[in-house]
């Protein structure tokens, strides 16, 4: 299973990102309140590949309905979907996502396996004037 990763500021940025991408005609979304992270994840393999975007915020959320505003970037818990000129998300709380357990352990350990690599974060030894040590080893070679 492959995950790809996007991940918001807030809830709010969340709910308005699957408001942009929900289909024509659907107003109501589910999303998950787990392990401290507001999140939805969207397959976007075709054919025999498990790939799945997986959308996020730092933050948590009851389980219940929930209206948002698209004009006001503003959301409330509501007791039913009425209105087809809002968007609704079902937010639950899994007990176990084993998909959610996957993306989340992968995520945890992004950069440190990308630093050992060699990217990822800017070169610690970065030279005066924009320059990186690693930039200027590689020009004296040529």
């Amino acid at each position: 299973m492959n995950i790809e990763y996007e991940e918001f500021a807030s809830i709010e940025d969340v709910f308005l990102y699957m408001s942009a991408a929900s289909p024509p005609m659907k107003n109501t979304m589910p999303v998950n309140s787990y392990k401290g992270h507001v999140m939805s994840f969207i397959p976007i393999g075709q054919g025999k590949s498990d790939t799945y975007l997986m959308i996020y915020a730092k933050g948590e959320l009851e389980p219940g309905i929930y209206e948002f505003d698209v004009q006001g970037m503003s959301y409330k818990k509501v007791e039913s979907v009425e209105r087809a000129d809002k968007n609704y998300f079902i937010l639950l709380t899994p007990k176990r996502n084993t998909i959610a357990d996957a993306a989340l352990a992968q995520m945890d350990g992004w950069p440190a396996r990308r630093r050992r690599r060699g990217c990822g974060r800017p070169d610690a030894r970065a030279l005066p004037g924009g320059g990186s040590a690693a930039a200027d080893q590689g020009q004296r070679r040529r």
